[in-house]
């Protein structure tokens, strides 16, 4: 009896893991008597990305060696291969990948029934909704820029809580530019840019007895606190009294997120300790009411 060879034609859709990490669509199709892999991934880093690749199967065996690599990561391989094996009982196909980058991985395949059409629509949303998301800084800017000119033209009066409003998603839009520029400032061993502290310090005496007393919720007590957290401590603050309590590791991960220097982040759990804006209890740590009625303070307090 003959044995026919598998035909993986159609297209494949999984994941890969790895180095990178992301979804992925292959259509496989033959072209001059020799087998095609025409990919579409979405990296988490660095958005949607083509691949063409050419190889051949032998006992449902697939390797597959790259030939174009489109994509906006800022270096682009060279060489690749691609080696799957496909299960022709309930049509999946796993292997790994590596290319000349040092990168590489493995996959999960499964056979779709989607046609073309249906494969370019997909992609045509997948690109629109990484386009949107990459000129969201960009938008952003746009509208600030559009409201600044109103205020000049006199046409737009903004409050001091409306401007500090508006200026709220600027910090976690920009959070790397924001890390690098800070990253610039430390390793110039610059500890203050102007009127602002690039770290989180230790508070001084005057602020823990300020914090301590039976007037700590007063606005000469608060206004000190302002004065001493950095802009990026009061963010941890605001952070964690959202979530209710957060673990150790958890507070790390946060701080992390809005760009907090890793040799920085025990001093400034310490600094929120000392003056009793946050408590540890049953290892979580937790806003206290000193801490609440602080932010409430920044919220309506100081506009």
């Amino acid at each position: 009896m003959k044995n026919t060879q598998f035909n993986p034609q159609g297209i494949w859709c999984g994941h890969f893991f790895g180095t990178n990490i992301g979804v992925l669509s292959v259509r496989f199709y033959n072209s001059k008597n020799q087998l095609k892999a025409k990919a579409f991934f979405v990296d988490q880093q660095f958005g949607p990305t083509t691949v063409l690749a050419s190889g051949n199967l032998s006992d449902n065996k697939g390797t597959f060696k790259l030939s174009e690599f489109h994509s906006l990561a800022p270096f682009i391989p060279i060489s690749g291969q691609l080696s799957l094996v496909f299960n022709p009982d309930n049509l999946t196909a796993e292997g790994t990948w590596l290319t000349d980058l040092m990168t590489s991985g493995t996959c999960r395949l499964t056979q779709t029934k989607m046609s073309l059409a249906g494969l370019w629509l997909k992609i045509i949303e997948i690109r629109l909704k990484w386009l949107v998301r990459r000129c969201t800084s960009l938008i952003y800017l746009l509208f600030l820029f559009l409201i600044a000119l109103g205020s000049l033209c006199e046409r737009v009066k903004l409050s001091t809580l409306n401007l500090i409003l508006l200026l709220l998603p600027a910090p976690f839009l920009f959070t790397k530019q924001l890390g690098k520029l800070i990253d610039t400032l430390r390793h110039a061993k610059l500890k203050k840019f102007g009127p602002f502290e690039i770290d989180q310090t230790p508070p001084s005496p005057e602020i823990v007895a300020a914090a301590s007393t039976t007037n700590s919720s007063s606005p000469a007590a608060f206004d000190a606190l302002n004065k001493f957290f950095v802009p990026r401590t009061k963010f941890m603050l605001s952070a964690i009294s959202q979530r209710g309590s957060v673990t150790n590791v958890e507070f790390v991960q946060l701080a992390k997120d809005i760009s907090i220097p890793f040799d920085n982040i025990e001093q400034t759990l310490t600094a929120l300790l000392e003056v009793s804006c946050v408590e540890v209890e049953s290892n979580l740590i937790k806003v206290t009411n000193h801490g609440r009625n602080y932010l409430k303070f920044m919220k309506f307090g100081n506009g």
